[in-house]
């Protein structure tokens, strides 16, 4: 699942740039959605494998300054997520 979900992303990444998109885009909408899934569906090992993707993809970001990232992760699900 979780190599799915990272070839699918990689292809949108170099097909759409998700990083230039609108911020309501089908492509970061999509991107969102199937992130959101799969956190939702994997066990906490392979959940810190799809944030280090996505951490260095740039499309989250942990920034002090309140920089939004690309991809929100707003009502995912996070548990066990060592910090």
């Amino acid at each position: 699942m979780v190599e799915s979900y990272l070839e699918h992303i990689g292809t949108l990444l170099l097909e759409e740039d998700l990083r230039t998109e609108g911020e309501d885009s089908v492509a970061r909408l999509l991107t969102r959605a199937r992130t959101i899934t799969v956190l939702r569906r994997v066990s906490k090992d392979r959940k810190v494998r799809v944030l280090e993707f996505l951490s260095e993809t740039r499309l989250i970001r942990f920034s002090p300054r309140g920089e939004p990232s690309v991809i929100s992760l707003r009502f995912a699900d996070l548990r066990e997520v060592p910090w």
